[in-house]
């Protein structure tokens, strides 16, 4: 189901929604053709795009998110009528933690309620925006301590949770769940890999599916389960066919199952770990392997100046002070782990080796380029130093040659660097 699909349900849902207030459902319907409108005109204007693409109905779908649980928190009352008291209390509620999400757990981002909500758009149709300001005076920070899950946990979750490769591929290529549920069959290439001759999967993300402060970007898929679960997802499917008929909320109550009914607990804290987690995880998972902060920035698709994944540089000092593993651990197990680690060094590697002959071969070209620029300027200002020249004695000509061959030499290595 795609985005656009899922918003037109929800939308539907929650202004016929007769447990919501009758004003509240007005003033969502009135909040809602405005942001459309708002969505059109920048897409037009900055991207020449005519109407409303997946980004925006995901941006719209947030909304309804954000809809639902105020309601709740201000407890169905008329947003026009609640107290200046009444925004203090949910506010202070969110910040010390007494306000939890379904799974018990605290909201971590509640600046994005505060912003996008409290203070914005739609508390201003219900003439609270500039008291809301007044009371939310600061935000606590949510904690950056990095969260992860071993992979052998992670495996235990998949082996258990329906349609497991959703998880896979969010792992995997560490992006977004929701982004994943988004692609269509033509968004994924099957190819044998040159250098050990094993099966694998380009999974292209095209700007229509990924965050708008995402680069696009194909990425090659690490592990032979994701590759496994391809083949039979797309067996019977033609190209436009999305590869997932749920939906994001779905998705993360069927993973909250599996965790459950496991008990894998997040490292190093113990949290209750949800679909976000898989890709710090499998952040750390790449650092184990030899992967840098650079090419996890462009395989995640955050530009080369992002700061976002600079906290994971952490997770190694954590990583290696773990316990030593326990003796009567098969060695089997240890092996094969090994392996692993081995075939992704490898497949870097190859990665490295390609991005550097890409870079080589650019570098050459823009020297050759530059070479035929100065040699044609150079020769062109010799022939005219020779016309003019003032010297007429052999040796001062040939001194004055040499000098002007020393200076074209300095400008050619000089423009190589």
């Amino acid at each position: 189901m795609s985005l656009k699909e899922r918003y037109e349900r929800r939308k539907k849902q929650i202004l016929n929604d007769s447990s919501i207030i009758d004003a509240n459902r007005k003033l969502f319907k009135k909040f809602f053709e405005w942001e459309e409108k708002k969505l059109r005109l920048i897409l037009k204007r900055k991207y020449k795009i005519n109407d409303l693409d997946e980004k925006s109905y995901k941006t719209l779908n947030i909304f309804i998110y954000y809809f639902y649980n105020i309601n709740k928190w201000f407890k169905n009352k008329d947003w026009k009528k609640i107290t200046k008291k009444e925004i203090k209390q949910v506010y202070e509620d969110l910040e010390t933690g007494i306000i939890k999400k379904s799974n018990g757990e605290p909201y971590q981002d509640t600046a994005s309620f505060y912003n996008k909500v409290f203070k914005s758009k739609p508390f201003q149709l219900a003439g609270k925006k500039d008291i809301s300001k007044e009371v939310i005076e600061y935000i606590a920070l949510a904690d950056e301590e990095v969260k992860y899950i071993d992979f052998e946990d992670i495996k235990k979750i998949f082996i258990i949770i329906p349609q497991p490769l959703r998880y896979w591929l969010t792992y995997d290529t560490t992006e977004n769940l929701g982004t994943i549920l988004l692609l269509q069959k033509k968004n994924c290439t099957k190819q044998t890999n040159k250098e050990n001759g094993e099966p694998e999967y380009i999974i292209n993300l095209p700007r229509s599916k990924i965050k708008r402060s995402r680069t696009t970007r194909s990425i090659l898929t690490n592990f032979k389960e994701t590759t496994q679960l391809l083949d039979i997802a797309l067996k019977d499917l033609k190209d436009e066919d999305y590869l997932f008929t749920t939906g994001l909320r779905q998705a993360e109550k069927d993973f909250k199952k599996a965790v459950l009914k496991t008990g894998i607990k997040c490292k190093p804290n113990g949290e209750t770990p949800t679909p976000k987690d898989l890709i710090s995880s499998s952040v750390c998972n790449l650092l184990w392997l030899g992967w840098n902060i650079d090419e996890i920035k462009a395989r995640k698709g955050h530009k080369p100046s992002s700061t976002a994944i600079d906290k994971y540089a952490n997770y190694q000092a954590i990583s290696s002070s773990k316990p030593k593993v326990k003796i009567y651990q098969n060695n089997l197990d240890k092996i094969q782990q090994e392996m692993e680690r081995v075939k992704h060094q490898e497949k870097l590697k190859d990665i490295r080796l390609e991005n550097q002959k890409e870079e080589i071969e650019q570098n050459k070209n823009k020297l050759e380029e530059m070479e035929k620029m100065i040699s044609m300027n150079s020769r062109n200002n010799f022939l005219e130093i020779i016309k003019n020249s003032k010297y007429k004695d052999s040796k001062e000509m040939k001194k004055m040659m040499l000098n002007i061959a020393e200076d074209i030499k300095k400008e050619v290595e000089v423009m190589a660097v």
